[in-house]
């Protein structure tokens, strides 16, 4: 009896991951570049269990014996990253881009260091750089990338910069071949710590890849989680009021 409390709160634990996961997803389904996560949960292995050695059992004596084997539900093996293109929205912006395929947008980050971004939501800083909506700026073939004072630019399909015809740079566009090993850092940014293969992806300009995270999909999946959790908890409790029978009545005579 008491083995089935700790299956339903394998149960409920992964259901709470889930739930959690869900409600992120459900949050950013209008964040651009935003990529969706999933749990994979599995069932815990069964572990053979057996009598304690010196337990006396009737008619057999003392000495361990195998009784059988305990599995203890399920267990919230991983969450990964579900890289898959969300849909592309025409903006006619000439600094946003959209990657058509895999990649990712260069970064610099603000403590020096290279991230990776599907959000090709860009603009020119006060400094002059090609940035993005949260201020950092987008690498180049050659590093930042600079805009001429007072002059405006666009991003070719190719991911060329231009600048009142003038070719300024070329945006950095990297893949990785295990997507799954990058690290999330916030909503859309990305960490690596082993480097990428430089690539020429094809950019769709003046537009952008929104969430890959579907609202309907991820609020059924909420619902869903949230239902197991709840019939988790009525299950525990049933279990609990059985065993406080037991403990209570147990041995009483008359």
């Amino acid at each position: 009896m008491v083995r089935g409390l700790y299956t339903i709160a394998s149960g409920m634990l992964a259901t709470e991951r889930k739930l959690d996961v869900s409600a992120h997803n459900l949050a950013n389904v209008n964040t651009t570049g935003f990529k969706a996560e999933l749990v994979r949960a599995i069932a815990a292995p069964e572990v053979p269990i057996s009598r304690i050695p010196g337990f006396p059992e009737s008619g057999r004596g003392f000495g361990s014996a195998a009784i059988g084997y305990e599995t203890n539900g399920v267990i919230a093996f991983e969450t990964v990253t579900d890289h898959s293109n969300g849909s592309t929205a025409f903006t006619g912006n000439p600094l946003d881009a959209a990657i058509t395929g895999n990649g990712f947008f260069s970064i610099l980050a603000a403590d020096g260091t290279v991230r990776f971004t599907r959000n090709g939501s860009f603009a020119v800083d006060s400094e002059g750089f090609l940035s993005t909506d949260d201020g950092m700026r987008v690498l180049g073939q050659a590093g930042p990338i600079a805009i001429p004072a007072g002059a405006s630019a666009q991003i070719s399909s190719d991911g060329s910069v231009f600048s009142g015809g003038e070719l300024l740079d070329s945006l950095s566009i990297v893949e990785f071949d295990d997507p799954q090993g990058l690290r999330r850092i916030g909503h859309n940014l990305f960490a690596a710590d082993r480097p990428g293969t430089q690539v020429a992806s094809k950019i769709e300009p003046g537009a952008l890849e929104m969430s890959n995270a579907n609202a309907i999909d991820s609020l059924i999946a909420l619902i869903e989680s949230h239902r197991a959790f709840e019939a988790g908890a009525t299950a525990i409790q049933a279990v609990d009021s059985t065993l406080e029978r037991a403990v209570n009545t147990a041995g009483v005579v008359g």
